[in-house]
């Protein structure tokens, strides 16, 4: 799997656990149940802060601009190609593309919503 790729999945899971623990019902459950989980809320959103820094470092600035820009737009930045289907705007890409025998060894996009995709088994 081409490296980029792969700091790109490993940055858009680290982002979807940050805004699951920044997002307001979380912080409102933890409020709720007690105040001494907050701590431990904070220490770990610290941590993923520090790992997503460790991992952007590694990623080509254009790249990650555009990384960027479409998870602005799309709450995501990398999608995963599912039989043949761009999992983020559900179109089914040419029979050319699914067919190839070589997947996931470069960056590649959804030539429709122009998400990074990567390729599932």
């Amino acid at each position: 799997m081409d490296p980029v790729l792969e700091l790109l999945i490993a940055l858009e899971s680290l982002d979807a656990q940050l805004d699951d623990f920044e997002s307001e019902d979380y912080v409102k459950s933890i409020s709720i149940a007690g105040g001494s989980d907050e701590d431990v809320v904070a220490k770990q959103v610290e941590k993923l802060k520090g790992l997503r820094e460790e991992i952007v470092k590694k990623i080509p600035i254009a790249v990650l601009k555009r990384y960027e820009k479409l998870r602005s737009k799309y709450g995501r930045g990398v999608a995963p190609v599912i039989n043949g289907t761009c999992s983020n705007c559900f179109m089914e890409f040419p029979s050319a593309l699914v067919s190839r025998p070589v997947k996931n060894k470069s960056l590649e996009t959804c030539p429709n919503c122009g998400i990074y995709v990567y390729w599932t088994k």
